[in-house]
């Protein structure tokens, strides 16, 4: 595939940044993941913090991009058991390749899905996580299930994801974004078999591809069982 090199104003170049953001491959795909650890870095950090995994628990992160973030987590908590799920074969590659290195410190596994079933155990992780993911599920209330289904009982599901407000200003996700305010989530996880046990919004600043700095609303969601 080759990169993207069409004017950040036409139509075209936003149709396919959205398909690489969705789903990177090839060689921009590569490049997408690298821009993706700097532009959600305060998003796992903050998400990390609501985590805070203990020693010898299960953790799934669907979406790990190139897995370059997971290496703080796996240095600061030893003896996690980690899974990342990509719908990306590209991401998976790389990020098998990015933590090679820290094996001998944590189980660490990355592997490629169909982002519709996750192929685990019921009642098998003690906590899950995802950072921009949910703009991508084509089944949310069936996925919610999904994750439901290999969280344990008194587990935890922490969704990160920017809100609709603020990205809705952004010329990329009107090509294959479903967007979430606060309310579109709360009425999504009510059909579902989670309860929202948190909410927090938070901000910061980021310059996207249109060479615009913007504030960015995003929410960090606790999800608990019924």
């Amino acid at each position: 595939m080759k990169p993207i090199q069409k004017d950040p104003n036409e139509s075209d170049f936003y149709m396919q940044l959205a398909k690489q953001l969705a789903k990177p491959s090839g060689a921009e795909g590569i490049q997408i993941g690298l821009d993706m650890n700097t532009s959600n870095k305060s998003l796992f950090e903050n998400t990390l913090v609501e985590l805070n995994p203990e020693s010898e628990q299960y953790i799934l992160e669907i979406g790990p991009g190139n897995g370059k973030h997971v290496a703080s987590m796996l240095l600061n908590k030893k003896h996690i058991h980690y899974v990342g799920l990509d719908i990306s074969e590209t991401m998976v590659q790389e990020a098998q390749k990015n933590l090679e290195q820290y094996s001998y410190i944590s189980k660490a596994l990355f592997r490629h899905y169909n982002g519709e079933t996750i192929p685990c155990d019921n009642n098998f992780f003690d906590s899950i996580f995802t950072i921009n993911t949910i703009y991508f599920w084509k089944k949310p209330k069936e996925f919610l299930d999904e994750l439901a289904r290999v969280l344990k009982p008194n587990g935890k599901l922490l969704l990160c994801f920017g809100l609709k407000e603020y990205l809705e200003k952004m010329p990329f996700t009107e090509y294959g974004f479903t967007l979430y305010s606060q309310t579109d989530l709360e009425n999504l996880v009510a059909q579902s078999q989670f309860k929202i046990k948190h909410f927090k919004v938070l901000q910061d600043s980021i310059t996207q591809r249109d060479g615009n700095t913007y504030t960015r609303e995003y929410a960090i969601v606790e999800l608990g069982k019924k």
